[in-house]
């Protein structure tokens, strides 16, 4: 909430909007899948 609500303060969410993008929620690259995993080919989940 706090980068949000940074970006939102800063006047970013607004140049956001203007060109049509969407802000998603910040996240690590390994919490949203950017990693490579051993096994991942066997396609298991791992939560």
């Amino acid at each position: 909430e706090q980068v949000r609500y940074t970006i939102e303060r800063d006047g970013y969410l607004d140049t956001f909007a203007e060109i049509g993008a969407t802000v998603f929620a910040n996240a690590c690259g390994p919490c949203i899948g950017m990693w490579e995993r051993m096994g991942a080919e066997k396609q298991e989940r791992n939560t």
